[in-house]
């Protein structure tokens, strides 16, 4: 599927409501479908769409990044449950908005000619730290100390604003070797399975996303050690400080 680019939000919105429209009409013919419609915005101001019936958010990230040939920012997951009529619509948009400034936030390095330097620095950073990074994890020891961060009363808007940047690098400077991030399990009230469209579902999926999309936070992490296997928390494994300077996080 070829990728449309948009000019504006509100050409992101219309296409947005188009989305909307048409997965309405498919959960009226088919009210029992398992199917989920994954709609996300890519690099070049596009929004796609994908239809999955697994709740799993980074296998659905990783299918639309290679099918649509862009990174991906994660806007709603719909589903049969999901309020579809007018005032479920006030809930969506503002999210929409608020996704639509993320995506600018998280995609804007390869927009500008000074983001393409800095993007490529980190690029670089990576690439040259990679086998001395794998050396370190195979060395690090079995028993790690653990930093830990309760996100509930946070918001999406808080992670993509530098909230993570700060939680992760301060784990580090603790010389903390896991960082356990306590998001929720973002279900219906425990109906729903997996991430639904829930305060704590976007949470979770934000905080998801940057950890693995965000090149800034692999000077700290092993991004590839992400283990998602409890809905309501993520742990990423950190890269080893030989000179902790903090005792706690403090934000």
């Amino acid at each position: 599927m070829a990728t449309q680019t948009f000019v504006s939000q509100q050409e992101v919105k219309t296409e947005f409501l188009r989305l909307v429209d048409k997965t309405k009409d498919f959960y009226l013919s088919n009210p029992t479908s398992e199917v989920k419609t994954w709609i996300f915005l890519t690099r070049d101001g596009g929004i796609e769409c994908l239809d999955r019936e697994s709740d799993d958010s980074l296998t659905a990230i990783e299918t639309a990044e290679y099918e649509f040939g862009s990174p991906v920012w994660l806007v709603a997951i719909l589903d049969k449950d999901t309020d579809l009529s007018a005032s479920g619509m006030i809930k969506l948009l503002p999210d929409l908005h608020e996704n639509c400034e993320a995506r600018e936030y998280y995609f804007a390095p390869v927009l500008t000619e000074d983001g393409k330097r800095r993007t490529e620095q980190l690029e670089e950073n990576v690439r040259t730290a990679t086998a001395e990074d794998a050396i370190k994890q195979e060395s690090q020891p079995t028993q790690m100390t653990t930093a830990e961060f309760d996100l509930h009363g946070y918001f999406p808007g808080d992670i993509y604003n530098g909230l993570l940047t700060r939680i992760v690098r301060q784990a580090w400077e603790m010389g903390a070797g896991e960082l356990i991030l306590i998001h929720g399990h973002g279900r219906n009230r425990g109906i729903s399975p997996g991430f639904v469209n829930t305060n704590t579902g976007f949470l979770g999926l934000t905080v998801r996303c940057t950890l693995k999309n965000a090149l800034e936070l692999r000077q700290w992490i092993f991004h590839s050690t992400i283990n998602r296997g409890d809905s309501g928390l993520t742990t990423v494994r950190l890269k080893p400080n030989p000179t902790p300077s903090r005792n706690a996080l403090e934000l």
